[in-house]
């Protein structure tokens, strides 16, 4: 729920009185529905939804969220740039992952929301210098080190992949045979992961071509 006033969100209600059940469960949950509202306005172009998204962002550089490095206000930068291109979007776009690129290049686990948020970044960096803002790129990110890294994740999540030689050793590997996996949580198969995995490595086919 937003307040139409503020825009401070509330995450949790209860139904069917609809009283509030938790103001905050946790911080994914505004760049979720900021996404959800921008891909609605995709579909069909009623403004009000563009400028909750627009209020809501403001809301989310005033607070810093960047801070958070939130895959989903990631994916939603990117395509709010792609509509309304504006320096404060792309400098929150590029300082959500910024700083944070050393830590998704060494980081052992796979994380595949990582990949995908890394070609958010990559897309809206690419958004940026076709309307001018290379000196806004410059200045906030050395995009050949985001390029590398990008590679190196795109590499490293096969990890998480069961190739053959893997799922052979399990009680049932047909069943788990070419999906995709969470080792750090027991070798969990689960659909919303499998969507991360794929949703990155199709970006990044459609970037890179590789």
């Amino acid at each position: 729920m937003i307040d139409e006033d503020t825009y401070e969100t509330t995450h949790l209600l209860n139904y069917p009185d609809l009283s509030v059940k938790e103001k905050f469960r946790i911080i994914y949950y505004d760049g979720e529905a900021a996404l959800a509202l921008l891909r609605l306005y995709q579909k069909d172009e009623n403004e009000l939804w563009l400028k909750t998204v627009e209020n809501l962002m403001d809301r989310f550089i005033e607070k810093k969220y960047w801070q958070y490095h939130d895959h989903w206000l990631g994916y939603c930068t990117n395509e709010l740039v792609q509509i309304n291109p504006q320096d404060k979007y792309f400098e929150f776009g590029i300082k959500n992952v910024n700083n944070y690129l050393d830590y998704i290049k060494n980081r052992e686990t796979t994380f595949p929301t990582f990949l995908e948020m890394l070609m958010a970044t990559y897309r809206l960096v690419q958004k940026a210098k076709d309307t001018g803002r290379e000196e806004l790129v410059n200045n906030l990110i050395d995009e050949q080190y985001l390029i590398d890294v990008i590679n190196i994740r795109a590499d490293y999540q096969r990890v998480g992949f069961f190739y053959p030689e893997i799922a052979m050793y399990f009680k049932n590997p047909s069943r788990i045979l070419g999906s995709f996996f969470i080792k750090h949580h027991g070798y969990r198969v689960r659909i919303d992961d499998i969507e991360h995995y794929l949703s990155g490595y199709v970006q990044y086919q459609l970037a890179f071509n590789r």
